[in-house]
């Protein structure tokens, strides 16, 4: 081997472990090893009380077993899904960059005492972790640790997880039990009380003690009222409110729920309404007064009537031979007839005729319905019509008098049903009588305009 080639193969030996070195070298800037922490990595059941401050207002929460509760600024449960979003996001704590080391910036970065969250963390009297959470930028928080000037970036949006008022951090649960242990239900309201039980959770409910004859009860309206008691939260804590200011010193309605064995049972107690159309309640025997939402108070708020079926009419659609519709005011009356035709065989066909009403009757002879599609919507509505509720204010205020609409349906056996449909709205409903009937029913407007069919429409 010639010099030159000894020479070539000693500066490949000398530059082999360089080259090796350099290429899997970090580039400039590229962190190597463990990404720097401002604070130690929070273990799981690590700590025990976490004190939470922001705009002059304090939370301390203290774990209890496997529950935490409230201490400060009182003594409450705390809400399970808030302490555990934060158990979680503590032990997660992830951190980015180094934003700034300059103090005269932590108030844009709202991590002082005046705009930051100020998180403190303790296993009994040992603090493990004080620090600020500031504003959120590009999917993460500001953090700075207390005592010190860096601010860093740490991963997600967490000012939320911290920052609530006190009463979300409250446990909102007012009544907690399992549907299916229920067996008696007991409604009391002005009207009377009425009672209803089951011997099992899937057996149907029926009645024990009632004021007034109902009949077939209304299965999904127990259904309701159960499912909204068996899972009651607050929209609001009252802590201060007087019982006669909530209408709790004499309740407007109370429900109590009986479980399995009757060796369990809720009393709730019903009071006045709030200023957001929610209602002020209270567990019997309890001084909590908690806010509940209108939604749920009207599915709880059940009178005797209240429970009977509200099934209006149930009819075989095809059996509907003639539909009458007649849209009334002062000056005339607007209306259509629609009568089915019949085919060769004599039997009924699908198509329908229509002639004009007037005050004097049908008008005319029939002229075929172009599209019947929105008839035989309006039809199927009309077959199975059911109400929503029953009225909650007297007859007199709900336009029967003077009805807007008759309706006159004719079946298959020459039997008539008359139907008047009142002329005043109430809770997006309106009155609607059938015939001698001593009900009257309330249903939606949305449902009844599926069968008052605009009489021009089909002329």
């Amino acid at each position: 081997m010639n010099r030159k080639t000894w020479t070539a193969a000693g500066i490949f030996v000398v530059l082999l472990p360089l080259s090796i070195w350099v290429m899997r070298a970090p580039d400039t800037g590229e962190r190597v090893g463990d990404r720097e922490r401002p604070l130690p990595k929070l273990q799981t059941n690590g700590f025990n009380r976490v004190t939470i401050t922001g705009k002059g207002k304090s939370v301390t929460l203290v774990k209890v077993g496997e529950a935490w509760k409230l201490t400060t600024p009182m003594t409450y449960d705390a809400d399970k899904y808030a302490t555990e979003s934060m158990e979680k996001k503590l032990i997660a704590l992830s951190f980015g960059d180094l934003v700034s080391d300059r103090k005269q910036r932590h108030g844009e970065f709202e991590v002082d005492d005046k705009k930051g969250t100020r998180v403190v963390v303790a296993q009994g009297d040992k603090t493990i972790a004080d620090f600020y959470l500031g504003k959120s930028v590009s999917g993460f928080t500001m953090f700075r640790k207390a005592g010190e000037e860096k601010v860093w970036q740490v991963a997600g949006s967490l000012r939320s997880t911290f920052a609530r008022t006190v009463d979300n951090w409250r446990d909102r649960r007012i009544i907690a039990f399992k549907q299916d242990k229920a067996r008696k239900l007991e409604f009391a309201t002005a009207a009377g009380t009425i009672t209803v039980a089951r011997k099992g959770p899937k057996t149907p409910w029926t009645v024990v003690s009632s004021p007034i004859s109902l009949g077939k009860i209304d299965q999904q309206a127990i259904r309701s009222a159960l499912s909204a008691l068996a899972s009651l939260t607050a929209s609001a804590f009252h802590d201060k409110l007087k019982s006669s200011v909530a209408g709790l010193d004499k309740p407007l309605a109370t429900l109590m729920a009986t479980l399995e064995g009757e060796s369990t049972s809720y009393r709730l107690e019903i009071g006045a309404a709030t200023k957001k159309k929610g209602r002020y309640v209270r567990v019997a025997g309890k001084p909590q007064t908690f806010e509940i939402q209108a939604y749920t108070a009207k599915r709880l708020l059940k009178r005797p009537i209240d429970l009977k079926d509200k099934t209006m009419l149930s009819l075989e659609q095809a059996k509907i031979q003639r539909l009458t519709l007649r849209k009334l005011s002062a000056e005339a009356i607007d209306g259509v007839q629609l009568t089915r035709g019949k085919g060769k065989d004599g039997k009924p066909s699908t198509e329908w005729f229509s002639v004009k009403v007037d005050k004097t009757g049908p008008k005319g002879k029939g002229k075929k319905v172009a599209s019947t599609t929105k008839l035989s919507e309006g039809l199927k509505t009309l077959a199975t019509l059911k109400a929503d509720h029953y009225p909650r204010v007297a007859a007199s205020e709900l336009g029967l008098e003077s009805p807007a609409w008759t309706v006159t349906v004719e079946l298959e056996d020459s039997k008539t049903i008359e139907l008047a449909i009142g002329s005043k709205l109430k809770d997006k409903c309106r009155a609607v009588r059938i015939g001698s009937r001593p009900d009257i029913y309330m249903v939606r407007k949305y449902v009844l305009e599926r069968f008052l069919l605009e009489p021009k429409n089909y002329l």
